[in-house]
């Protein structure tokens, strides 16, 4: 291999489109101090709800078999939708 006094480095680039994260829908609130996060959504599994809901993600301390919780509440904004608040498991 022969030796060489200069290296061609080139430069990191990004993918094209920006990199943005596609299919989320809804509105996202901000992370807690815990990393949790509320999403706003009016679908469930492509059924479309009768209102909408503000849906927080829930991870328990000590993890067993890895399931995704989710508690969903009504909206401020849905308050005369006589909606009830309910919990999604979703099993691995």
């Amino acid at each position: 291999m022969p030796h060489s006094d200069t290296l061609a480095l080139n430069a990191p680039s990004l993918p094209k489109g920006g990199g943005a994260l596609t299919g989320l829908s809804g509105q996202a609130g901000a992370a807690g101090p815990d990393g949790a996060y509320t999403l706003s959504r009016n679908t469930l599994l492509d059924t479309t709800l009768a209102a909408t809901y503000d849906v927080s993600t829930w991870r328990p301390r000590v993890e067993q078999d890895f399931s995704r919780c989710e508690y969903w509440q009504p909206a401020p904004e849905a308050e005369g939708a006589n909606a009830t608040d309910f919990w999604v498991v979703y099993p691995p």
